[in-house]
């Protein structure tokens, strides 16, 4: 269903980020007692899928399943996590699935029918460079509407999708792949690099006669 404010758009600006989850910056964007004023569209279900009312936690361990950390406002500070978590394919398949998933795996792929669990995020953190079960716990830190004040408000003033999500669970290039071609070529990871030879969105702008305009901004961690 095409709504009113849609034909009134002109313009689109993708800002695409990595390493945040929307739960961890924005989790606690709304609640049941302040939930959003509008819906786009406007006959989606009425509900913020944030962090609030959820009890969203991890448990430390997953064979056999360790102590269970609850999601929590707030965080130690702004470096929070760190060291980095473990982000190439195999290790989002175990946050996700709660399963190790390998090389030797065809297609590094979960078993057929599996259902993300979300319940390895913290099981896994523990084993990343230089973490542990006592520092993996800082995982389950958010950042409150106070932490992040400037984008909170920006978030509530404007749009904010609560249901995206990345195109492939894994490192950067797999992803802007999909963002400007529609595929990785089956690529999974970053490395070994090749060059991704396909058309991309900016040809098709071309094509059709519409102007775009792209930029890369790596910015500093």
């Amino acid at each position: 269903m095409t709504s009113k404010i849609q034909k009134t758009i002109q313009h689109v600006v993708v800002l695409m980020l990595e390493n945040r989850s929307a739960d961890n910056l924005i989790g606690w964007l709304y609640d049941e007692n302040h939930p959003p004023r509008h819906f786009l569209p406007e006959d989606s279900p009425k509900k913020y899928n944030g962090l609030s009312g959820t009890g969203y936690g991890n448990p430390l361990k997953l064979n056999p399943p360790g102590q269970f950390i609850k999601a929590s406002r707030g965080i130690e500070n702004f470096t929070v996590p760190n060291p980095d978590p473990n982000e190439d394919f195999k290790n989002m398949n175990r946050q996700l699935f709660g399963l190790n998933i390998d090389q030797s795996t065809p297609g590094w792929l979960p078993p057929e029918g599996a259902i993300p669990g979300m319940d390895g995020f913290l099981a896994d953190y523990a084993t990343a460079k230089c973490s542990n079960d006592q520092i993996a716990k800082q995982l389950m830190g958010t950042y409150t509407n106070d932490d992040l004040y400037v984008l909170s408000r920006l978030a509530q003033s404007y749009a904010v999708s609560d249901n995206y999500h990345a195109s492939s669970p894994t490192q950067t290039w797999p992803n802007r792949a999909f963002m400007h071609a529609g595929t990785s070529l089956g690529r999974v990871n970053n490395f070994p690099y090749e060059p991704y030879d396909v058309p991309t969105i900016f040809n098709a702008f071309e094509a059709s006669g519409h102007s775009c305009h792209g930029a890369f901004i790596n910015p500093a961690k």
